[in-house]
């Protein structure tokens, strides 16, 4: 009996196997390419025909509305009527803000009234001729007048102080540098604070004030004030004559001002 050879078989159903998907591999290569190929110059053709027509069409409207815009804004809004109306309410403002400074300036001026003050006050720094002298607890009394004054932008007020003075010699023991002082004042208030200055005498010796203080309101007519002043003797007391060619001291003070509105 001839024996059936499997293998053999096997062999050409794989052979042919191979066969069909080479042709229907093939067949599809050479199909896709033709359709791919018919859509993309249907695809050009439309594509280029909508370029065409948006290069013509929207460009022209664009430069119609342009044109009518800067028609519109030149109507609407002429150089020369607003460069006019800008002019004129610029001039408008500046006397405006001119009148308005002039009230406040006024109405500052008239709510100042006669001030009274009394600070207490203590050397705390002194020059070589005060250093071997001990200080004590000096008393001020000050007014102000009503009356005020501009220089440039600064506000003035005038007025008058009486100080007391102490100084106790230790080394060697003995002498005493004491009396009462007088001052003519100026006073730049600022607020509840102010600077001052004053001139005046020492006893017999000329003397000149500078100082500041800082103001809190207590009540509407009640301000307490705390400030440092130095004082300088243009020539030196008799007491002193040997220790030194004029007195110098600083020192920090407190005060309570009293306003009498008018």
């Amino acid at each position: 009996m001839e024996q059936h050879d499997i293998s053999s078989d096997w062999y050409s159903i794989a052979s042919l196997k191979r066969r069909l998907f080479f042709l229907l591999l093939t067949l599809v290569v050479g199909f896709v390419p033709i359709h791919a190929q018919e859509e993309e110059e249907g695809e050009a053709i439309i594509w280029s025909e909508e370029e065409e027509g948006f290069d013509e069409d929207f460009f022209d409207e664009d430069e119609e509305f342009f044109d009518e815009g800067e028609e519109l804004f030149d109507d609407e809004f002429p150089e020369d009527d607003f460069g006019d109306e800008l002019d004129d309410f610029l001039v408008d403002e500046e006397p405006m803000e001119e009148e308005f400074l002039e009230e406040i300036v006024e109405e500052e001026a008239i709510n100042f009234g006669y001030t009274a003050r009394l600070s207490a006050a203590s050397p705390a720094f002194v020059n070589n001729t005060l250093m071997t002298w001990n200080s004590m607890i000096d008393v001020r009394f000050g007014a102000d007048l009503p009356f005020t004054f501009r220089l440039g932008p600064l506000r003035m007020r005038f007025g008058a102080e009486v100080v007391t003075y102490k100084f106790i010699n230790y080394l060697p023991e003995g002498g005493e540098f004491s009396g009462v002082g007088v001052y003519g004042m100026v006073t730049f208030p600022a607020g509840p604070s102010d600077m001052h200055g004053g001139v005046g005498l020492l006893g017999s010796s000329p003397a000149v004030v500078v100082g500041q203080s800082f103001g809190i309101p207590y009540a509407d007519n009640i301000i307490f004030k705390i400030g440092t002043r130095a004082t300088i003797t243009l020539t030196a007391p008799e007491q002193l004559q040997e220790a030194g060619p004029r007195a110098t001291w600083f020192e920090g003070f407190f005060t309570v001002v009293y306003n009498l509105e008018l």
